[in-house]
């Protein structure tokens, strides 16, 4: 596009202007950075994201720790070995936020000298003893005790809430529904809140890990517990140590009362860590872990590369989950029971973090821009995993998700995959470089084939193992096995926003006896660029059907192929585009591609294009055929999306209904199938929802069946709630139940349950307690629920919380005629 053009005449004439200079480099200091290298004319007002600079690198961390769960503090003794990248230094910048520095000393073979350091609660800027030259390692320690609940200006994301780094859960166990604990939470830049260290990504460190703590409890970090020391006070020292280099974001520590199953993977240990109620389960909890090591080792050709594979759910946890190198850490949501594991698991978050071990962990994005060398890659993990264990159609599925996901965010920010302009590296963490990423993944597969694609990904992780890199090497493994040319791809798809807009059409030349196919594509914005699409074109006759690849390149091309009248042409055959577009399909079109199209975005959207003829015999025998489908997914859409017309009095499908919600294998279809029936208001289905209250072993069909007998019996439906409270997973459907239609007397169950709920069910109690209380309109029960809010507001500070909280509590007060200033 014409800006990039324009962004090389300053950049040219620079270099003209510069060409009869001679300059001359000090290795013994680095030259100063240009204002043209920081601020590029492309974004004259925005700074440019450039990695960190390599002044000095880490080799080993060593850390000896004991925090205090009172005090919510960390105290340290650090011994970071660093050496100089190229230039000669004596200094040693180390980033520590919110601590207070006690010694800095450099450590010899015998001594331990003293350092003049400065320190501003952000970095500590150590003065070394003399100038050294690179390559040459240098032992600092640093002691220190690490405050993160007394730092200022705390921040955070969408994908990561805060940024403090260390969390003492419950430490001075005045919540005595919570477990003590400590955890830590490093990306992006986060564990210099609890270890100086260089807090970046394109870092790479060896750790060692001393960790004292009470000896009732259990820790985790990266790599292996070498040994553990009673210490003979009530307290134990265990020892972590990692000897493979990874970045410093990467490095974890959790601490409390877990219970630990474990087995054994190719000679490494694999462990799973929950809270002991769950500890019957706990390889349940994270599912198939073994098999997706096996298969992303065999699949990728580089072996699984750690020490060991852990996995652990923590209290409070900021985000869903993380990668710390071979130790996951994820929030409380993932621990369930086997009941509640029959509605879902944690199996598509296990391969996304999974898959990170390699891209992230071992191979890691050298600066926040390049964050898809590790999301996009993780995302498109979980898409192998599915499409290895379940199928294409079900991975397709996903990939689906991921399509919808960026092209909703779209609608509000279109910016490159690869960004070096941006107000905050949190904003990296967004659906262009997970679920977009993931998709143009899936593109590149297509284009180079599954045995290059994954050459290319074996080359690329063996070339670079333990290395920080960027975008360009992985396009340049992919040219090195391919033989081709990608930087067309990689220019289009990585270093540029947005996508295209297709509009097809589709006809037949009698006189030719030729398909034609009309293609145009606009940008979907002005920093898009004119796309180079390759694709398949299928094109259906009779009962045969061939295949035509085609590079749609322009503006507007027609491509024309010989053939009889077809029955269906079918553009982007692999429905692997990542596109907005517009076809000129007729009903019947869809309908063929229903019964013939083989892949889920094939018959997804003919269902879609159908769902509204209402009155069309053939559109409905085609959602009576959905109904019956293999695929889980089409049963459900199909009784959820279509309405044929006057189905609430067709007894024959309202039967048909019943019985899928009594027998369908997969919990989201009979639970759907309940909704549906609810919606039909017919007394005639009150012994099946009760059965599905009953008798059902999935709480989703629980929670439909309920909610449909409380359409003709309230009060059956009430009773049959309060005998269902004791499961932790009924918490939010009966909550909303008796918002409908309970009474005062009911309060006890909001302010009992709140207790005891992670976060995001606290908040959905509160919204329905307050719901109550509007609909009772009763100003005794509101003052109390609004007393309530305000105790729950000051238990829970959390910035998502904190927005319910004072959107239902300013709906109440209103109600009260209460005004606050």
């Amino acid at each position: 596009m014409l800006h990039k053009r324009l962004f090389l005449l300053p950049a040219l004439l620079l270099v003209l202007g510069c060409a009869s200079q001679k300059t001359t480099v000090d290795v013994a200091s680095p030259p100063a950075t240009s204002a043209e290298e920081t601020t590029p004319p492309l974004h004259p007002h925005r700074a440019y994201r450039a990695s960190r600079p390599l002044d000095m690198k880490i080799q080993h961390t060593k850390l000896y720790l004991k925090p205090d769960f009172k005090k919510a503090w960390m105290y340290g003794t650090a011994y970071l070995t660093v050496t100089p990248h190229f230039y000669h230094s004596n200094e040693l910048v180390l980033d520590a936020k919110g601590f207070v520095i006690e010694r800095v000393e450099l450590v010899g073979d015998d001594f331990f000298k003293p350092l003049p350091y400065t320190y501003d609660d952000l970095q500590l800027n150590i003065k070394l003893d003399h100038m050294y030259a690179a390559g040459t390692p240098i032992e600092i320690l640093i002691q220190y005790i690490a405050k993160p609940n007394e730092r200022q200006n705390i921040g955070g994301s969408a994908a990561i809430q805060s940024d403090k780094g260390l969390y003492f859960i419950n430490g001075d166990s005045s919540d005595s529904f919570k477990p003590i604990q400590m955890w830590t939470q490093g990306e992006t830049e986060s564990n210099s809140c609890w270890h100086p260290t260089i807090d970046a990504p394109n870092q790479k460190t060896s750790q060692e890990i001393y960790i004292t703590v009470d000896s009732a409890f259990v820790t985790l970090s990266n790599g292996e517990l070498v040994y553990s020391t009673d210490n003979g006070d009530g307290t134990r020292t265990d020892y972590w140590s990692q000897k493979l280099a990874h970045a410093p974001y990467l490095t974890m520590l959790a601490v409390g009362d877990f219970a630990v199953q474990k087995e054994t993977w190719r000679g490494k240990e694999v462990s799973y860590y929950v809270e002991p109620e769950f500890g019957p389960y706990a390889k349940d909890i994270y599912p198939n872990t073994v098999p997706m090591l096996e298969f992303f080792s065999e699949q990728l050709g580089v072996p699984y590369p750690w020490d060991k594979y852990a996995q652990i759910s923590v209290r409070d946890y900021v985000s869903g989950a993380m990668e710390n190198t071979g130790a996951v850490i994820f929030g409380e949501w993932a621990q369930r029971t086997p009941r509640e594991m029959l509605d879902g698991n944690a199996e598509s978050t296990v391969a996304h973090e999974l898959f990170h071990h390699w891209f992230g962990d071992l191979v890691t994005c050298e600066s926040w821009s390049n964050l898809s060398i590790n999301e996009s890659f993780a995302t498109y993990g979980s898409y192998l995993w599915d499409e290895h264990r379940y199928g294409q159609m079900e991975a397709d599925q996903g990939l689906y998700g991921n399509l919808q996901g960026y092209l909703n965010e779209s609608k509000r920010k279109q910016v490159d995959l690869v960004r070096f302009y941006y107000d905050d590296k949190e904003q990296m963490f967004d659906s262009h470089s997970y679920a977009k990423g993931s998709r143009i993944l899936h593109m590149l597969r297509k284009e180079v084939g599954d045995k290059a694609f994954f050459a290319s990904l074996k080359l690329f992780l063996t070339r670079h193992a333990h290395e920080a890199v960027e975008v360009h090497q992985l396009r340049l493994a992919f040219e090195e096995v391919t033989g081709r040319d990608l930087n067309w791809f990689f220019n289009q798809w990585f270093f540029a926003s947005g996508h295209p807009i297709l509009d097809i059409d589709y006809g037949y030349d009698t006189e030719t006896g030729e398909v034609t196919v009309r293609m145009k594509q606009q940008p979907s914005g002005p920093d898009a660029p004119l796309y180079r699409l390759p694709m398949l074109v299928d094109i259906y006759t009779g009962d045969s059907k061939t295949t035509h690849p085609v590079v749609f390149m322009d503006e507007e091309h027609t491509f024309r192929f010989k053939s009889e009248r077809p029955v269906l042409v079918n553009a982007d055959a692999q429905k692997m585009l990542l596109c907005d577009k517009r076809e000129n399909k007729t009903d019947q079109d869809f309908i063929t591609q229903f019964r013939r199209a083989p892949l889920f975005l094939d018959q997804y959207e003919a269902l879609l294009a159908l769902r509204s003829k209402r009155s069309d015999a053939t559109a409905k025998a085609v959602f009576d055929d959905a109904l019956q489908h293999e695929f889980w997914y089409f049963r459900s859409f199909a009784i959820e999306q279509f309405n044929h017309a006057g189905w609430e009095k067709d007894q024959a499908y309202l039967a048909k209904l019943a019985k899928i919600a009594a027998s369908d294998e997969k919990s989201d279809v009979r639970a759907a199938a309940f909704n549906k029936l609810a919606k039909a208001r017919s007394d005639k289905f009150e012994a099946a929802f009760r059965a599905g209250v009953e008798q059902d072993s999935s709480f989703r069909v629980v929670a439909a069946a309920l909610k449909a007998l409380s359409n003709t019996q309230p009060d059956t439906a009430v009773l049959l709630a309060c005998a269902l409270e004791p499961y932790r997973a009924m918490a939010v459907p009966i909550a909303e139940l008796y918002a409908m239609y309970g009474d005062v007397f009911l309060a006890d169950f909001f302010e009992r349950n709140f207790e005891t709920k992670p976060l995001f069910t606290k908040i959905r109690l509160i919204q329905q307690y307050s719901a109550l209380a509007q609909r009772l309109e009763d100003d005794m029960f509101t003052h109390q629920v609004i007393k309530f809010i305000d105790d729950a507001y000051a238990q829970n500070k959390n910035r998502f919380f904190t927005r319910v909280v004072n959107t239902e509590k300013t709906k109440l007060q209103e109600m009260l005629g209460i005004h606050e200033n």
